[in-house]
């Protein structure tokens, strides 16, 4: 009687498994700092054309700063939204 050893080639279901939860434990906390950083990005340029839009504004009204209020009622918000849209460009840049 002749004997055949059979060989298995790959990797089993399981240790595929084990190997990819190491790969993503390693992986997450990286893409979960490249997504702040890239948030951070965002509101540094979003901080950055507001303050442009101020000075264009100021630009256009002789030096004058757009009204600033210690009132922090919804109207004076949207009123200033308003004046600097034009300025500013996006609706989105401006966010509550």
């Amino acid at each position: 009687m002749e004997r055949r050893l059979i060989i298995k080639h790959g990797f089993p279901l399981l240790e595929l498994l084990v190997g990819f939860a190491i790969l993503a434990a390693f992986l997450l906390p990286s893409l979960s700092a490249a997504r702040n950083k890239a948030r951070q990005a965002t509101c540094l340029n979003n901080l950055k054309q507001i303050n442009l839009g101020v000075h264009m504004y100021a630009d256009d009204h002789d030096n004058v700063l757009a009204l600033v209020s210690t009132n922090t009622s919804l109207e004076v918000w949207t009123d200033y939204k308003s004046w600097m849209k034009s300025y500013v460009g996006s609706k989105r840049t401006i966010v509550l």
